[in-house]
């Protein structure tokens, strides 16, 4: 036998749903001159450095962004004395993260690691694992220390 709802829980849905259609239709609008998954991942390819240097001003390398994303899946797995491997979290977005053992860093100025974060997410693993590497959560721009959009960068790119 299906569960009656109460008045009270009936109400609350009812609020739920309009704060979901709400929160829709302003993120319609906010969003109107974002351009689609393919679209950005195209922008991002043929991007200049310029834009890369411009929103990577801000940049700290904390790694939020990529640490609190749900498809970023970067890690380092070290050794350890008793011949076990610890696994860590990694992010593009640290210094030295593309460092090799001969001391080289094809990502050492931050707007390529920057820019590096963008190809992965819109242009790599679409590419490799046929499967989208941004969920559009907004995480990232949360936990951002340096205030960086993403969206913002999207949408200039298309400009």
């Amino acid at each position: 036998m299906p569960a009656v709802q109460s008045l009270d829980e009936r109400s609350t849905i009812s609020e739920i749903e309009k704060e979901q259609l709400a929160t829709e239709k302003m993120l319609a609008t906010s969003n109107k001159n974002l351009p689609d998954y393919k679209r950005t991942g195209d922008l991002v390819k043929h991007s200049k450095t310029e834009i890369w240097e411009k929103y990577s001003a801000t940049c700290v390398s904390c790694g939020a962004c990529t640490t609190i994303c749900p498809t970023c899946t970067c890690f380092l797995l070290i050794d350890k004395p008793d011949f076990k491997k610890v696994k860590q979290m990694d992010a593009c977005q640290y210094p030295g993260f593309e460092r090799v053992a001969g001391g080289e860093d094809a990502l050492f100025e931050l707007h390529n690691r920057f820019r590096n974060r963008y190809m992965c997410k819109y242009i790599w693993k679409p590419e490799k694992f046929s499967s989208l590497a941004c969920t559009g959560c907004g995480r990232c721009i949360d936990a951002c220390i340096g205030k960086i959009n993403k969206n913002e960068i999207f949408m200039e790119l298309a400009k």
